[in-house]
């Protein structure tokens, strides 16, 4: 195919070949041979991508079947939801009907003099009641019917605003112990007086509904919430028994807690020179009868005398003896403390607070009284059978609703034997531990209160012994009973003010403090001292009697108002009347055991040595 040509040689060195030259036959061949590789590429390129187009088909059908079996799966999961709801609808509807057929039943059986009760015939699971069993029945049956009739009374009343009987407030059965200890003889007596064979057994009238602990008033409408907007309403004068012109703005007639001019105070004294004689003790009888419970608005001198020390909180040199007089177990207050001022810039708007505890950051509740007096018991301990209706009840208000009726309570000079409120609320102390942006505004508008380290602040002296913070919000009127803590007990006011009756432990025997752990009242007490200078016109033999025992028992009062702190020693007794609006939280750590030897301890307290 390639021709050599000849050529010349020079030198005789090298020969040179021609340029090769390619037939017509050949270059065909190679076009050909391209265009098959050419064609042979383009066919595989067809078969990839139709393979890349069949997987993506069959991704395609694959995600479209689990699309189409998820929604179907949702489908089902909102028809078992629809239903399990409609199922249990029916059988709440159902329960309630056979549960009113069941009442009707029972009352026309209990109405027909004629009915005669028969027993079940006798089986081998079932024994024949004795007759004293269904006359205990019986019996239980009456005393829940009744006491059912003096709850309507008792609503009636509260969402009236009306007086309210003051004399089935509490049944005198409940004082009837001896020495603040509640025997179990006494309380057998009480129930064969009534008819009931075991007054500690759980009978299903124990749990008779929440209706004798909670009351929902959310369809409720007061006749103190016609005034949509209270602050707004226009002044009136009402010439008072005195001669003065109280004017009705809404703010109270006589605001404690922002007018110094009020209060005379002690020159200050070193805990060397206050060991014997302080505090300055008096008899309940004296001090209710120069400044009544109900007369709040009358103290009886201005100035109003304090006899606590107190100790300016940003003095050191003070500040300094407050530790001692706490190392003595002895009472005293703390003025200026900034952040009590500071909290009150912020509690002092009813805005703030409502916000702070419908977005969850606390948590509260509201009780109720039909009237101002408030006793504290354990509702899981409490038998109505036995011991007759609570003294409160929770409801279901908001902060916002409560805060208008407390104002309308300052307005208005709410008389004591009217409904009243009483609004709590509380930090577990597991908080102090959580970061910061976790608290509640309890604990961040009080940081001292959430100390975590021992002596780092006075307000909170041990902190590993602290069960957190609990706020009370009180309105006018608002009487907390006499009762002990165990832990030591600072106690800020931020708001307000409140009237303390303090008493050492030693006078446990004369303020019918109920001392047997395990019961409803366990550190309380059932008396309301607003009956202790007129106790000869009270009803009840029993109440009359331990009202003229409490008049000897030695106290002391003091008005804490805001910025304050108060110090309450361990197992001091406290009655705290409230004189304002007012925002008050406390902070209890560590239990002194010892106590004082002038004023007794925690054995002073107990069964034993309450005597």
């Amino acid at each position: 195919l390639i021709e050599r040509t000849p050529q010349s040689h020079s030198n005789n060195t090298r020969s040179d070949f021609s340029i090769p030259r390619v037939s017509n036959d050949r270059q065909k061949e190679l076009s050909r041979r391209r265009r098959q590789h050419t064609a042979t590429r383009a066919a595989a390129a067809d078969d990839e991508a139709n393979k890349q187009s069949r997987i993506l088909s069959r991704q395609r059908i694959r995600e479209r079947e689990r699309r189409e079996r998820l929604q179907k799966e949702r489908q089902r999961d909102k028809l078992l939801i629809v239903a399990t709801i409609f199922v249990f609808i029916l059988v709440v509807v159902f329960s309630v009907i056979l549960y009113h057929v069941w009442k009707s039943q029972a009352g026309q059986q209990n109405n027909n003099p004629n009915n005669n009760i028969k027993a079940p015939p006798p089986s081998r699971r079932q024994s024949t009641p004795e007759p004293s069993s269904l006359e205990s029945m019986q019996a239980e049956k009456e005393i829940i019917a009744q006491w059912q009739k003096e709850l309507e009374t008792l609503d009636k009343a509260i969402v009236g605003d009306k007086i309210s009987r003051s004399d089935i407030l509490l049944n005198p059965d409940l004082l009837l112990f001896r020495n603040g200890t509640i025997n179990e003889r006494h309380w057998k007596a009480v129930a064969e007086k009534s008819g009931v064979m075991d007054p500690y057994s759980s009978s299903p009238s124990d749990h008779h509904g929440s209706s004798y602990f909670k009351q929902s008033r959310l369809f409720d409408s007061f006749p103190w919430e016609q005034d949509e907007d209270m602050s707004n309403r226009k002044i009136h004068k009402q010439q008072d028994s005195d001669g003065s012109d109280p004017y009705y703005t809404g703010k109270p007639y006589l605001d404690y807690s922002t007018n110094p001019s009020l209060y005379e105070y002690p020159p200050f004294r070193s805990i060397q020179e206050n060991k014997q004689g302080y505090p300055r003790l008096s008899t309940l009888q004296d001090i209710f009868s120069a400044w009544p419970q109900d007369e709040i608005d009358h103290p009886p001198t201005l100035p109003i005398r304090e006899t606590l020390q107190h100790f300016d909180y940003n003095n050191a040199d003070e500040l300094h003896e407050a530790w001692n007089y706490i190392e003595y177990q002895l009472p005293f207050k703390l003025t200026n403390v900034p952040e009590l001022l500071e909290a009150n810039l912020k509690w002092s708007n009813d805005t703030y607070v409502a916000e702070q505890f419908s977005s969850r950051s606390a948590i509260g509740n509201c009780q109720e009284s039909p009237t101002s007096f408030f006793a504290f018991y354990d509702r899981r301990k409490w038998k109505v059978v036995t011991m007759g209706l609570p003294p409160t009840r929770d409801n279901d208000f908001g902060f916002r609703r409560w805060a208008k009726h407390a104002r309308y309570a300052d307005q208005e000079r709410l008389s004591s034997q009217r409904p009243h409120f009483y609004w709590q609320a509380g930090v577990p102390k597991e908080e102090r531990y959580q970061p910061k942006d976790t608290w509640s505004f309890l604990s961040l508008d009080l940081p001292s209160f959430s100390a975590t380290e021992p002596n780092t602040t006075i307000l909170c002296p041990d902190p590993t012994q602290s069960k957190g913070i609990q706020c009370r919000f009180g309105e006018r009127g608002v009487t907390a009973a006499n009762h002990y803590d165990g832990g030591q007990n600072m106690v800020g006011m931020i708001t307000g003010a409140k009237r303390y009756i303090l008493s050492p432990p030693n006078q446990c025997s004369k303020l019918g403090i109920h001392t047997e752990r395990g019961t409803a009242l366990y550190r309380h007490s059932l008396l309301n001292l607003e009956r202790l200078p007129r106790s000869e016109r009270v009803a009840s033999d029993l109440e009359r009697e331990w009202l003229d025992q409490a008049k000897s028992a030695q106290a002391v009062e003091t008005v804490l108002k805001a910025g304050e702190v108060l110090f309450i020693p361990s197992h001091w007794f406290h009655y705290i009347i409230s004189l304002q609006k007012n925002a008050q939280c406390n902070v209890r750590s560590g239990i002194r055991v010892e106590g004082n030897d002038q004023f007794g301890g925690q054995y002073h307290v107990s069964a034993e040595g309450c005597q």
